[in-house]
């Protein structure tokens, strides 16, 4: 936990251990857990949620992993979300194949980092089948399983300017937000009223 962020680590890990812990077996949302721990701890919403989805996607991968290890999975396949928003660690191992006993949190297996969306499946060579795609218009496709996120860019983005556009957009998401509020408070009214907009 990051104390610039978490003032009293202490604390906040016995309420997120609560919240998680009747989170997972109410079934409730990371949503609704973040809210609840933002309710606690007094935190912003953004560091609530982003705690939560990282530690629900760790949950998740030890029981699956442990699931792996009860029916003698050998092997699992590392997978990326295929959309532009994946990170540059996330994408280059997409559709790498690892040994269950090599397997390392933050290394081989997600999650990678904050907010991480990865995961794995058990490794089967020569598996026929698909894996989903999104566009950055939202809509999702379907693409070759063995397709992997270098392979999936080339042919989906590359060359594509609304596809490039988006991803810079998404990019510089950060840095626009602040340049926003800093027009915002020179410009006031004269600024266009959203960020969206502007």
């Amino acid at each position: 936990y990051s104390e610039k962020v978490w003032a009293n680590t202490d604390n906040l890990t016995g309420k997120l251990e609560n919240v998680l812990t009747a989170g997972i077996i109410q079934g409730k949302s990371n949503q609704e857990m973040a809210e609840e721990l933002q309710k606690a701890t007094g935190a912003a919403h953004k560091d609530a949620i982003r705690l939560i989805r990282t530690e629900t996607n760790y949950i998740t991968g030890e029981a699956t992993h442990k699931a792996y290890n009860e029916y003698g999975v050998e092997k699992y396949q590392f997978l990326a979300t295929l959309d532009l928003k994946t990170s540059e660690i996330c994408r280059s191992l997409d559709g790498q194949v690892f040994e269950e006993k090599d397997r390392k949190v933050g290394v081989n297996c997600h999650p990678m980092h904050p907010h991480c969306r990865s995961t794995d499946i058990p490794y089967i060579p020569d598996l026929e089948g698909t894996r989903v795609a999104r566009g950055s218009d939202g809509k999702t496709y379907k693409v070759d399983r063995d397709m992997n996120y270098d392979e999936w860019y080339k042919k989906y983005v590359e060359g594509n300017a609304h596809e490039l556009q988006a991803e810079k957009m998404i990019k510089n998401n950060s840095k626009d937000k602040k340049q926003y509020e800093r027009y915002k408070d020179m410009l006031g009214s004269q600024l266009p009223k959203s960020f969206e907009k502007f």
